[in-house]
């Protein structure tokens, strides 16, 4: 399943990486902390060496995460080599990159199109890769900053650059092209995450699980994590309200919301 966008309180755990958003005397605001510990609205974070108990309020989830692939960046722009985030250190994150460990503030990375699990195509094709073949990242990265890529018949190194990334990915919600008795007109699927050995993706239906070409499926509009607005009356939730979607429904497509209250908390609406 994919996870709400970065920034979400909901979104942290043990092992996430956030950023403080208050001021204090021994931790800038910005510096990057792993948590340690949660428990309700209070988070455990270790700063630099510091651990420090703070509501979840006060902190936003980093959009990179150990083992997430990275660039380093100047004004903005990114460089061809990729890196890996392996920890947190000084109150920066500690990359791997062309087989040595930088520390980097993370306004100085970019993060890379392709991800650890992600599907993605090959921009030419050969004997063992077909064209149209899902292949999908792995969590291997050479110090010549190419990714290794599983495909049916084996997996393969490639720079970013020589990579497509898939129109839909694992836990994107999706509506097949055609129907059968198993699969009704407009029905939605989820894609599990498997690819088969004819370079399909698996999509689970409501009776059962079938493996499908990319090209005959179409990513459904609302996607966990999209931003809405509600378009009825409700005592709640005013007309124009700005939500977003928790979860999804299949295979009616039913969104499941949440939209903030005058008290502060979400309401959960379907």
């Amino acid at each position: 399943m994919p996870e709400l966008p970065d920034d979400h309180v909901d979104s942290i755990k043990q092992g996430t990486y956030v950023y403080w958003l208050n001021q204090d005397d021994d931790i800038p605001r910005g510096t990057v902390g792993e948590v340690i510990e949660v428990d309700g609205d209070e988070v455990k974070v270790e700063f630099d060496g510091k651990k420090l108990k703070v509501l979840s309020t006060e902190l936003n989830v980093s959009d990179f995460q150990k083992g997430t692939y990275v660039h380093s960046s100047q004004d903005g722009v990114a460089d061809k080599m990729i890196g890996q985030v392996k920890g947190v250190e000084d109150g920066k994150l500690k990359i791997e990159m062309e087989g040595e460990t930088i520390k980097e503030k993370p306004k100085y990375l970019i993060k890379c199109d392709f991800q650890i699990g992600m599907f993605a195509f090959w921009n030419m094709s050969d004997d063992d890769i077909a064209p149209g073949h899902v292949g999908q990242v792995l969590d291997d990265l050479n110090e010549k900053g190419k990714v290794k890529v599983s495909f049916p018949k084996g997996s393969w190194r490639f720079r970013p650059r020589d990579l497509v990334r898939c129109n839909v990915q694992p836990g994107s919600y999706v509506q097949w092209t055609e129907s059968n008795n198993d699969i009704a007109d407009g029905e939605l699927g989820e894609v599990t995450g498997e690819v088969n050995d004819s370079g399909k993706v698996k999509v689970a239906f409501r009776k059962g699980t079938w493996s499908v070409k990319t090209d005959q499926l179409i990513l459904y509009e609302l996607q966990l994590g999209a931003f809405v607005k509600w378009q009825k009356i409700d005592e709640d939730v005013k007309k124009g309200e700005l939500g977003q979607v928790v979860g999804i429904k299949s295979p009616r497509a039913v969104c499941e919301c949440s939209f903030p209250k005058v008290d502060g908390n979400s309401r959960l609406t379907s």
